[in-house]
């Protein structure tokens, strides 16, 4: 009977590849934590001892880091010792307990204040201080109550839910890797462990009900990929196909920051998709030279209020600090009905993806939203070469309402005595009507990027969220790579940029069809740029043109796919997913 392997799939953080033990960490939240300190007989002697032990391991693990030239993550545990010489953090705890109150509500009380309190200021530093205020009270609670540290093999991966900063500064050089199904790629521990060079996958869906203590498992930080408990002969394959990634990854990274040029010397922009502030630190880092598409809508998600003008204008400017002088395209709010906000009431219709979203609610439902949005980038473009990016446009009659609207927002801050600069127009092209138009909507815009996900969607009539997915769902559809050649051929002979952004400019096997049919730019996951580069430096660009005419008279994504497999192996190209 042939064994079928169990593949788990989440979103790798770090690009290296390691096998080893799963020790499953079960950790309690903080407020577990604090009853159960609740529980214990703990005065203010108890605190102040809990006080100091954290102060020491924190000076230890501070010590440690600069010791190594981690400065950035020396600076979390810095913050961590202020906190813990402040009167209003530890001397409001010790006031309360003083006043009677049991050790474990004094802490949870302060650091839930605490963090609210951070997670409502606009700067994306401060914001991000709130889940290492949440880890420092983690900390003074385990110290109170007497809980060990983490104690792991140097064959373990550690396999839990989520785990703090701190303890994944304090057991790394001490484990293989680290598996959570929980947190995404902002995620405080999750940067660090990147930071650290841990191989790390996280938002894994029922991690814990399939991973056991003591299950051997392959992890491969690139793809996300987690393989449980492989057969012998897929083990010495996974350690083969890990041995030779070892020896390429470092040099990778360290070229992270350098131009990727074809083996010609031309060069192939490589700037990165965001979709939050904070992951332009993670661009930078990965060496993004530039944002090829901002996406807004977390500004407006999980909140009763739209944000203000400053709000979004502040996050804009610091991405436009962290990544000048590289472009940066902010696009504009893409929602629709399937994307409900309390305080923007939409209609509920059948079709999503093909009702009135996007662009199209420019002129009535978001009328007021969108002005401030775009008052924002375009004072936001002061500071760098910023874009404005209008999502969903079908026809020229969009650009032109939405020139107008740029037009009066530019009045309105004139007006008001704000500086602003002079942004860059550009559409995204993700429906097939602007693509076969491109030639025609050249000439009201600066730059167009193709959105590979909905262009494959609305090509193949297929909803890319939709329950029923067809089997030839791939933006390496033979179709959609005709629609890409058929607008690169379009913009030829303008000085229109063009881009491709969604996961096709991530997807290792559609880059070199993408430089073979002549685009110049990608818009990639910032993970995955140091390996994009690592992949354009390997390429001749007569190999690519004819790899994407041969793509182009495919009949289907596998069979394009499989083509690029071929092309890789034969050109001896360094991955370590083939």
């Amino acid at each position: 009977m042939i064994k079928l392997l169990k593949i788990l799939k989440g979103s790798g953080i770090y690009p290296a590849l390691t096998i080893g033990v799963a020790r499953v960490y079960k950790k309690l939240t903080l407020r577990e934590l604090a009853d159960k300190a609740n529980k214990e007989s703990l005065d203010i002697n108890s605190f102040e001892k809990a006080i100091e032990k954290t102060k020491k391991e924190i000076e230890e693990l501070y010590k440690s880091l600069l010791d190594k030239g981690n400065k950035q993550l020396a600076e979390i545990m810095d913050f961590q010792l202020l906190l813990l010489e402040d009167d209003e953090f530890v001397g409001k705890m010790r006031e309360n307990i003083s006043k009677g109150q049991k050790i474990g509500n004094a802490v949870l009380e302060v650091v839930e204040n605490t963090k609210a309190m951070f997670e409502s200021m606009d700067n994306p530093y401060m914001r991000e201080r709130a889940s290492d205020i949440v880890d420092l009270g983690y900390r003074i609670l385990k110290n109170a109550i007497g809980l060990e540290e983490l104690k792991f093999t140097n064959d373990s991966i550690v396999v839990s839910e989520e785990l703090t900063p701190s303890e994944v500064v304090g057991i790394a050089g001490r484990i293989r890797g680290i598996v959570t199904s929980r947190g995404n790629a902002l995620s405080h521990f999750a940067i660090i462990a990147r930071e650290l060079g841990i191989p790390t996958i996280v938002g894994v869906k029922d991690l814990l009900s399939n991973v056991k203590n003591g299950d051997i498992i392959a992890l491969n930080g690139l793809s996300g990929q987690l393989i449980i408990n492989p057969t012998e002969e897929e083990r010495k394959r996974f350690e083969e196909i890990k041995k030779q990634w070892d020896e390429t990854i470092k040099e990778i990274l360290e070229k992270a920051k350098l131009e990727a040029k074809l083996k010609s010397g031309e060069k192939i922009s490589v700037v990165a998709n965001l979709g939050r502030i904070e992951e332009a630190e993670t661009a930078k880092y990965y060496g993004a030279e530039g944002v090829g598409l901002f996406r807004t809508e977390f500004f407006f998600l999980g909140r009763d209020t739209p944000p203000s003008e400053d709000e979004q204008f502040n996050g804009f400017k610091f991405v436009v600090n962290q990544l000048s002088p590289g472009s940066i395209f902010i696009r504009t709010l893409d929602i629709g009905s399937d994307k409900q906000i309390p305080y923007i009431p939409l209609p509920q219709e059948p079709n999503p993806a093909l009702g009135k979203r996007a662009i199209r609610l420019y002129d009535e439902e978001l009328k007021e939203i969108i002005m401030h949005q775009i008052k924002a980038i375009i004072r936001a473009a002061k500071y760098g070469n910023v874009g404005i990016m209008l999502p969903m446009v079908a026809d020229a009659s969009e650009i032109i309402k939405s020139r107008e609207l740029i037009e009066r927002a530019k009045k309105e801050l004139r007006d008001e005595g704000k500086e602003f600069g002079e942004p860059k127009i550009g559409i995204m092209i993700e429906i097939p009507s602007a693509a076969l138009m491109a030639d025609k909507l050249a000439s009201l815009v600066d730059f167009m990027s193709i959105g590979s996900n909905d262009l494959t969607q609305y090509t193949l009539a297929a909803d890319r969220a939709g329950i029923f997915t067809l089997d030839f769902f791939d933006h390496l559809h033979p179709a959609v790579l005709r629609l890409i050649k058929h607008t690169v051929e379009a913009l030829e002979g303008t000085n229109v940029e063009l881009s491709v952004c969604g996961e096709s400019a991530s997807d290792i096997y559609a880059v070199p069809i993408l430089i073979g049919l002549g685009i110049r730019k990608l818009s990639s996951a910032p993970l995955i740029i140091p390996v994009i580069k690592h992949i354009i430096r390997q390429l001749d660009i007569q190999d690519l043109e004819k790899l994407a005419e041969e793509a182009l008279n495919k009949k289907s994504p596998r069979e394009v796919r499989e083509l690029v497999r071929e092309f890789y192996i034969k050109s001896k190209i360094t991955l370590p997913i083939l």
